[in-house]
Formats: C-alpha cells, structure tokens, sequence
C-alpha cells in the first residue's frame, strides 16, 4: 500500500513541478532521488493487478510509472478476451504476460517465451507468485526453427537480447533453445487469437515458424514491433517484415498515439519511422475480418 501511495506522491510532484526545475534544487532534489531509489528498487510493486517482481533496475520504470508501453497495454486491454489462447514471445519479466493472464481467466491460456537465463527465473517467479495456473512458461526462443541456437546478451540490457550477432557492443554469447510456433503442441489444439511479440528484429525469423499457427488462427491479432534499425542488424530490408505478414494473409494497421489502428502501406513506411537506434512503430496484422472488426470499434470496452 504504502509503495502505492509513494508512487502517487512523486507522480503528482513530477506534474505539478514540470518545466519549473525546481525538483534540481536542494531540499527538493534529495527528496527525489530518495523517492527514486525506493521506487527503482528490486522489490515487488503493484502492476495491472499483479505484484510483479523486477529486474535489477527497473528497466521497464514499473516502480515509478506502474504502466509500460501505456498505449500498447490499452490495447492489449480492449482486445485479450476471456477463455482467449493468447501468446507472449519475448515475455522479458512477464509484464504483458501477467495481464493477459488476469484478461483470460481461468478458461483462458496464456504461453510465455522467454529465452534469457537472466530473466526466465523472474518471470516463473511472477507467475508462480501471483497464482496464473493459466500460464505456461516456455524457457525457449520462438523462430523459424526447432533447435539449439545463440542468444547474444548485452550485459545490464536485458531487454536489447538478440538471437543474431551483429557486432555491435559487448555482448556474451548464450547457448538457448529455439522453438517454431508451428512445433508447440498446445497451440495445435488452441490455435491462438492474440500474439505480442517484440524480440530485438528477429520479428521475421518468427514469423516464418508460425505460418501453420497464422493459417489456422482465423481470429489471430499480432501486436509486433517494427524497428528497422534491428531488423537492418539482423539481415533484413524492414519492408521484408510486411511483407511477411502480408504473405500470411494479414492485413497492417499501424497504432496510433491514441490507440487507433491506421492502416499502412509498404510505400509509408519510411515516411512514419526512420531507421535510427531509438525510432520504432507498433503495428498490428491480423486476418481482413479480424481487422475488420478491430478497426469498426477501436474502444470497445469504453
């Protein structure tokens, strides 16, 4: 409770004092960075209605924000249903994992891929904590093939884990298990209606494992980051990855600042995003009357 009440505290200071610079003065800059330590510590905080443990700190900010990707959560929000199969492909700590759990319910499946030895064992211990028997975790990196491959993991980023090597930084080489979405026995019987997928450009690489999945999934919704700067790293042009969806039959939407799902075309693409570390878009595929109906009602649950 009392983390609850912190976290209020600093973000209604953060909003009153924005723009002033008053939180660098003295006494007000100590009160913030002790408000900061607390907050970015490694205990639990309440998330989405989970108390979910963090990485060593804090790389998705859930001490202070208690939100990550608000716009993204909002829409995994509107569109997870209850006795949903859904996927998580790069669960990192299981942030989405444990919503979509709550969204299922009882009836519903959630399956969590998390390859990085540094995570997995945080993510089980959120599920476990939490008590998502509906949660499967999956201790394997989801790609076009079934089989041992290298995750190359940059040192205090978990979060930038690649299963390609590029050159770039330091990074210490982990031997993982790959998996196709096509090979997971639970997904034949419950072909999946939502896939969240972020995996540092290796987007292709899954989505050539999970065409069988994307076939036979009428209702399947993929929520996806497209990040040319990666998916030039891995190899790729970053119109390859549309073109991807689109030869699995999917329509592209991209997601708007406020939600709303735009639909893009290849041509676009350069015009919406650059190719720079830090520019990335989210877009979302998904089957033309699937699409159909999540562009008709975009806020349904409002």
């Amino acid at each position: 409770m009392w983390l609850k009440i912190l976290r209020s505290l600093y973000l209604a200071a953060r909003r009153l004092l924005l723009g002033t610079g008053i939180s660098f003065l003295p006494p007000f800059s100590w009160v913030k960075k002790a408000a900061l330590r607390r907050l970015r510590g490694n205990g639990r905080v309440p998330v989405l209605g989970s108390w979910m443990r963090r990485d060593p700190g804090d790389r998705l900010n859930l001490g202070v924000n208690g939100v990550y990707e608000p716009v993204d959560t909002a829409f995994v929000g509107r569109v997870v249903r209850p006795g949903d199969t859904v996927v998580d492909v790069g669960a990192n700590i299981g942030y989405y994992t444990c919503f979509m759990a709550r969204l299922v319910g009882p009836a519903g499946r959630v399956v969590a891929f998390e390859p990085a030895p540094d995570l997995i064992g945080i993510l089980r211990d959120n599920v476990v904590h939490n008590g998502y028997a509906n949660v499967q975790v999956e201790n394997r990196a989801v790609t076009e093939t079934t089989g041992p491959l290298t995750l190359y993991m940059e040192d205090g980023r978990p979060e930038d884990n690649r299963i390609f090597s590029d050159g770039e930084g330091e990074r210490t080489a982990q031997p993982v298990q790959g998996v196709r979405l096509d090979d997971v026995p639970v997904l034949k019987e419950h072909p999946p209606t939502f896939i969240k997928m972020d995996i540092q450009g290796a987007e292709i690489l899954a989505l050539r494992g999970m065409r069988r999945v994307l076939k036979e999934s009428p209702e399947v919704c993929v929520l996806l980051e497209y990040w040319p700067y990666g998916l030039i790293r891995a190899g790729f042009r970053p119109e390859d990855l549309v073109e991807e969806l689109h030869a699995a039959g999917l329509e592209v939407c991209r997601v708007a600042d406020d939600g709303d799902l735009v639909p893009v075309a290849i041509g676009q693409l350069k015009d919406l995003c650059g190719e720079g570390k830090g520019q990335y878009i989210n877009l979302v595929a998904a089957p033309p009357a699937r699409m159909r109906s999540l562009t008709a009602d975009p806020h349904p649950s409002e």
